[in-house]
């Protein structure tokens, strides 16, 4: 990280959540190269959400925050079979 801190990153009810310190952009970064972003040149951020679809997303996905000077931070890569099978163990009862 250059400054900017993403301070969360978690799947609740169908979306990747992230909750970071202020930022002008919150970027969701996949290996296929499909992403979305919050992005703003006046407003700053602190969450943002993606949908998580992960057929678009190949293997894994990263978050990249990046704040009002332009230093950026970067997640540890995220990886969907690691979450497939985390959400597969989760007793829904």
């Amino acid at each position: 990280t250059e400054g900017p801190e993403i301070l969360d990153v978690y799947l609740e009810d169908g979306f990747i959540k992230v909750k970071t310190s202020p930022a002008r952009a919150i970027v969701l970064m996949c290996e296929t190269r499909y992403s979305k972003k919050v992005i703003s040149r006046t407003e700053t951020y602190t969450e943002a959400q993606f949908e998580y679809i992960p057929e678009k997303f190949g293997s894994y996905f990263r978050i990249e925050d990046k704040d009002e000077a332009g230093c950026k931070a970067f997640s540890n890569a995220f990886y969907i079979d690691d979450i497939e099978k985390k959400l597969s163990t989760v007793d829904n009862t």
